[in-house]
């Protein structure tokens, strides 16, 4: 027996578990809300609002995969959508969800919990993302998580941003570009808009607006929706979300023909609207070959951890959207070429397999 295996026997004999089971989610859903309130690791993407957005979004059939004590309680657990990849059906923690790792009362419980995930028959594939699993799940290091340090005065904060970003900053501000706040259905409706037109740009599709709405419906006063304007037109604009202490950069996007420091000044308002209530501004996954976006978030004072994801019993073709070829490089020469309304009928037919 390897150490793994022996280690693994050692922490279920201490924990006293009982099996991971599949359990509903209007059956788990009251133990896990305590446990994510419970758990120093839990993130905006763990909590209720958000699983509760996303299955009204697209009608998902949510379980929390549990593992728990031969009295009951819940000692780990993780929440699993099934969703679909075209042909077959799979379990994703979570859909839309940059990383949603299992979270644990015990330590080791987690670990515990994955190995039986693992080994259960019967289920169809499975993703876990932002948690680092062993054999036989494969797994996946391509992507990183970017944070910024968002403590300390508004001088201190911006001396992080790097030297090139705070002179795009100073043009933006020379230019009469300004950053406000638009929620509501006004909002919504032009931050859909900017991210529609620049997405296509890119030959990417984009979520209907449907799926949006019903986020910052379910997110409530968590969602954000923020605009860089100049002479009355949007030239950028990020959709945040805020859990504990930290600000989720979600969605972002900006006109192709925007200028410089659209998107820099945007940033700096954002994390400095949030000084001392939030202690870090969550930028997202990035693939690390994409080295232009890599770059772009360490100039504003982001430091990358990895991000790993996992999946058994085997990974998909394409696992990263921001690395594509054959197939998918085609497609994204030619969606700029579409029609606007064909486009748009597409996304909302696709964007279901693309969660």
């Amino acid at each position: 027996m390897n150490q793994g295996n022996l280690a693994r026997k050692s922490a279920e004999t201490q924990l006293e578990i009982g099996r991971v089971e599949l359990e509903p989610w209007s059956t788990a859903r009251a133990e896990w809300i305590a446990m994510v309130e419970r758990s120093p690791d839990a993130t905006v993407f763990h909590t209720c609002r958000w699983i509760e957005s996303i299955l009204a979004a697209y009608r998902f059939r949510i379980y929390v995969a549990a593992l728990r004590s031969p009295q009951g309680a819940m000692l780990a657990g993780v929440p699993l959508a099934q969703s679909s990849q075209f042909w077959r059906k799979k379990l994703v923690a979570l859909p839309y969800s940059d990383f949603c790792a299992p979270l644990e009362d015990e330590p080791g419980a987690a670990e515990i919990l994955m190995a039986q995930l693992a080994a259960k028959q019967g289920l169809p594939p499975i993703e876990v993302r932002g948690f680092d699993a062993p054999a036989p799940w494969h797994k996946f290091e391509m992507f990183q998580r970017w944070i910024v340090n968002t403590e300390g005065s508004a001088e201190q904060i911006q001396q992080r941003f790097s030297r090139n970003f705070r002179a795009h900053i100073r043009r933006a501000e020379t230019s009469g570009f300004v950053v406000e706040r638009v929620d509501g259905a006004e909002g919504l409706r032009r931050f859909y808009e900017l991210i529609v037109t620049s997405r296509r740009q890119k030959g990417l599709p984009t979520q209907p607006a449907g799926f949006f709405r019903t986020i910052a419906k379910g997110m409530g006063d968590d969602a954000q929706i923020w605009f860089t304007i100049h002479a009355g037109r949007d030239l950028a604009v990020e959709f945040a979300l805020t859990h504990r202490d930290c600000i989720y950069g979600k969605w972002m996007a900006r006109a192709h023909d925007a200028g410089t420091g659209a998107t820099e000044i945007l940033i700096r308002k954002l994390i400095l609207s949030h000084l001392g209530t939030h202690r870090r501004f969550d930028v997202g996954r990035t693939d690390m070959r994409n080295k232009g976006l890599v770059n772009f978030k360490r100039q504003h004072g982001a430091e990358p951890s990895p991000l790993p994801y996992v999946f058994t019993p085997d990974p998909p073709g394409n696992i990263s959207s921001e690395h594509v070829t054959g197939t998918r490089a085609l497609a994204m020469r030619l969606w700029p070429k579409l029609p606007r309304p064909v486009a748009e009928g597409l996304s909302a037919f696709i964007y279901r397999y693309l969660s």
